[in-house]
């Protein structure tokens, strides 16, 4: 087993890693991972992730759903997350402040819930299997508060494969978490960035995925 303890990826500010999302053989719309100025809360530097997705099925549904993500740049874990959600019919936005002080977390909309202790949310995750070291064979045990659920999950390395995308073809190291996570299997491009080429998870037994068709370098908000 390893446990990662050094973090020392420098996430590039304007980084945008831009996917496109099937829900088995339909294509759903597009997701945009990106990477925003450093920033603080209650006096933690932080690192801001933020991912948008745009989805439409025919003319039956469209949304929009926007998450925001604010962890600790020492160890990833994470101290506010927000999420606001645009669907044809219905309205939602809340922020949730992860206090570890308290063991809890306490979203805008009134819920106030338990922390097991140091967690990170969905998004988080999909950087924190970006850091340098983590190889085939290796296990990372996570404690995952994310949308107001707790969720236990290793990740593991378990093996490294080619994967052809709208990007390209690339040489990947595939992440998969154990049973009933909110995180889907990722298939991390070998190099530096280790960039996530694939996502994939299982929504009501279909498979949705999001295959990377492009990366970009924009300017810090």
């Amino acid at each position: 087993m390893l446990l990662l303890t050094a973090f020392l990826v420098a996430f590039t500010p304007g980084e945008r890693l831009d996917y496109d999302v099937r829900y088995g053989p339909l294509c759903l719309g597009r997701l945009s991972l990106s990477t925003l100025a450093p920033d603080t809360v209650r006096g933690e530097s932080c690192y801001h992730f933020r991912a948008v997705l745009q989805a439409r099925l025919s003319f039956l549904f469209s949304a929009r759903y926007d998450i925001d993500a604010w962890c600790r740049v020492s160890d990833m874990v994470t101290l506010r997350s927000a999420k606001k959600t645009r669907e044809s019919r219905y309205r939602a936005e809340w922020t949730a402040d992860y206090d570890y002080g308290a063991g809890r977390v306490v979203y805008s909309d009134g819920d106030t819930l338990a922390l097991a202790g140091p967690a990170h949310d969905v998004l988080t995750l999909w950087y924190l299997v970006r850091r340098p070291g983590f190889g085939p064979g290796d296990t990372l045990p996570v404690y995952c508060h994310s949308d107001r659920r707790d969720y236990h999950v290793a990740l593991v390395g378990v093996r490294e494969t080619e994967v052809g995308v709208p990007a390209g073809r690339f040489r990947c190291l595939e992440v998969v978490p154990t049973p009933g996570s909110p995180l889907g299997a990722v298939f991390l491009a070998r190099g530096d960035a280790s960039v996530p080429a694939v996502i994939r998870t299982s929504v009501g037994g279909v498979q949705v995925s999001a295959e990377l068709v492009g990366t970009a370098q924009e300017e810090e908000e």
